[in-house]
């Protein structure tokens, strides 16, 4: 079988490969290594080009960390890309810190894809955990959940434990490294 596109005929083998090169170079996954910023944003951030990034606090420590380094502008935002925030740039290991430019998580039951913990965003900066699919059942009703992109460090949001239904019950967080 083929398939016609403007007067050129490809084997419809060659349409699936295509198709999954394309859909898989319009997903962001990472930033390359560099300093970068998004448009109409103010952080300036550093990749190390494998998956992780951190920002740099002012223009001193830009100008002291980067020297005569420019950055890249980059469209869209970070939840866009799939990355670990791993704090404040200091030239060495990263300063734990919270993430500089927030996006918070809509309102609403939430996970990420091929991640096993679920969610609870209060749509305003907070989210909380469901402990086990029988307090999820029992707090929600079985609401159902949506599957949210990139990676729950990009989001800066703050963790408050387990969701009860109430005030959420402090505790570690059931995927630290995300």
């Amino acid at each position: 079988m083929k398939i016609r596109f403007f007067r050129c005929t490809i084997p419809l083998s060659l349409f699936f490969l295509l198709t999954i090169v394309f859909s898989y170079s319009a997903q962001a996954t990472s930033i390359r290594l560099g300093n970068f910023k998004f448009e109409n944003r103010s952080p300036i951030y550093y990749s190390n080009g494998q998956g992780h990034y951190c920002w740099y606090e002012n223009m001193e420590s830009f100008s002291r960390l980067a020297g005569n380094s420019k950055w890249t502008t980059l469209r869209g935002k970070l939840v866009d890309y799939d990355m670990t925030y791993d704090g404040i740039c200091t030239g060495g290991e990263s300063r734990p810190s919270t993430h500089p430019d927030p996006t918070p998580i809509r309102l609403g039951n939430f996970k990420f894809k091929n991640r096993s913990p679920i969610y609870y965003s209060n749509g305003q900066g907070h989210y909380c955990w469901y402990e086990n699919m029988q307090s999820f059942s029992r707090l929600t009703g079985n609401a159902g959940f949506r599957i949210q992109g990139s990676r729950l460090s990009n989001y800066g949001n703050v963790y408050d434990g387990i969701c009860t239904g109430g005030e959420s019950r402090p505790t570690s967080h059931p995927d630290p490294n995300f």
